[in-house]
C-alpha cells in the first residue's frame, strides 16, 4: 500500500504511517487527527471503513486489511483534510 505526503501552506497531509516518523520529529510540532475509523461491525459481520465527520461509509470487507486499504485508497483519492485552525 502506498502512502503520499501532500505539503502546502505549511501543512503536511497524509495518510499517517509510522515510517515517516523521523520526518514528523523533524518538522517538529505535530498535530495529527483521525479522518476515518475500522470498526468490526457485528450486525453485519463485517469491517467498516466510517468517515468519522459525514459518517459515511467508505469501505467494508470480510478481511480487516482488505477495508483498510479501502480506507487509506478514499483518503488518497478524496484528498481528506479536516479544517483544523491553531488558536
Amino acid at each position: 500500500m502506498a502512502t503520499r505526503m501532500r505539503i502546502g501552506n505549511n501543512t503536511v497531509h497524509g495518510v499517517y504511517d509510522d515510517r515517516w516518523a523521523s520526518i514528523y520529529r523533524a518538522i517538529g510540532r505535530v498535530t495529527i487527527q483521525r479522518a476515518t475509523s475500522v470498526e468490526y461491525d457485528h450486525t453485519l459481520n463485517l469491517w467498516v471503513a466510517t468517515h468519522i465527520e459525514t459518517g459515511q461509509v467508505i469501505g467494508s470487507s470480510s478481511c480487516r486489511k482488505d477495508a483498510i486499504e479501502q480506507e487509506v485508497q478514499w483518503l488518497e483519492e478524496n484528498h481528506v483534510t479536516h479544517n483544523h485552525r491553531e488558536d
